[in-house]
């Protein structure tokens, strides 16, 4: 009997694709320079942080002092955030660009959810996430003219095509790799049957593998509008003086299609002092640590197995 299974696994480069395999003790972990949000982070999370994801060593008194320092400086903010004005609707000079947004097969499903492209000031929106990598933050700005709207939306509200797979073959391993690490690629789906170009008998199996199209993404929970998707892009932006940028805006959504596991506490993004987005550059409440670095592969394997009975 053969059986397939499909893998979506993390890894930092392309020769850690077998990272979690035993017989591979010896790869290392990658660490890269990152901001967390210190001043929001629940006290277990801030401190696996600030210890680069290590949670059996121990926090030295400065990393201790840079905890407290961040929470008395959380606490002498007023309450409150005000996003009035927040969302401005996109120029006339974009409409062709908002016409092949609507053309686009991997952005059409975002109309149909209900979202708009729209204008938002990016220094005022909420976020949820407690960590960003520094690195990603430029690398997705390369070519960027912030002063360009067509040029941000090129960015915020990609429509160029997604890269081309080119999956590598192990033959010991009967496996198959995605030559790319990439967050945002997945399994789209599967198939199976005769395949007529092969022997008779011949079945062929397997599964369909693709990057999706990441869109920037502000949504309002509770009447406050968060950052969905975009965290690096839109993090990037700010730190380049950007204000307003292009982005898929939706009203009202459920905080439980907002919020993925491992953010930060509900308590504090949804409390009178949440963060906003420059606050990952404000070395008053957040701090600049390494942390493990992943990205995502896929792995199609085939297993021989032998069955008694």
């Amino acid at each position: 009997m053969t059986e397939s299974t499909v893998t979506s696994s993390s890894a930092a480069q392309k020769d850690q694709l077998y990272a979690a395999d035993p017989a591979r003790p010896d790869l290392p972990v990658l660490n890269r320079d990152a901001r967390v949000l210190l001043a929001w982070m629940s006290e277990p999370q801030a401190r696996l942080a600030l210890l680069g994801g290590r949670p059996h060593a121990v926090l030295t008194a400065e990393q201790e002092a840079s905890i407290a320092s961040a929470h008395r400086a959380l606490a002498a903010r007023p309450g409150g955030v005000d996003q009035n004005g927040l969302i401005r609707p996109m120029p006339a000079d974009m409409r062709d660009y908002i016409a092949r947004l609507k053309d686009n097969p991997q952005s059409q499903s975002y109309f149909a959810e209900g979202y708009t492209p729209a204008l938002v000031d990016l220094t005022r929106v909420c976020a949820f996430q407690p960590n960003v990598f520094t690195g990603h933050t430029t690398e997705r700005l390369a070519g960027v003219d912030t002063a360009d709207l067509h040029s941000m939306a090129e960015l915020t509200l990609p429509l160029a095509e997604s890269p081309v797979l080119t999956p590598q073959y192990d033959h010991h391993r009967l496996t198959f790799i995605t030559d790319l690490a990439n967050d945002n690629l997945q399994v789209v789906g599967a198939f199976g049957g005769p395949d007529a170009n092969a022997p008779p008998g011949t079945v062929s199996l397997g599964f369909q593998v693709r990057v999706i199209a990441s869109f920037v993404q502000v949504t309002s929970v509770q009447g406050r509008y968060f950052l969905r998707d975009g965290y690096h892009r839109c993090l990037g932006l700010v730190q380049h003086g950007a204000r307003y940028a292009p982005a898929f805006v939706r009203d009202d959504i459920a905080l439980t299609d907002l919020v993925p596991p491992g953010m930060l506490p509900f308590e504090t993004f949804m409390g009178d002092k949440p963060p906003v987005l420059p606050d990952y550059w404000d070395d008053s409440v957040s701090h600049s640590v390494q942390l493990p670095a992943a990205r995502k592969v896929i792995v199609v394997q085939a297993s021989e197995i032998s069955i008694a009975g």
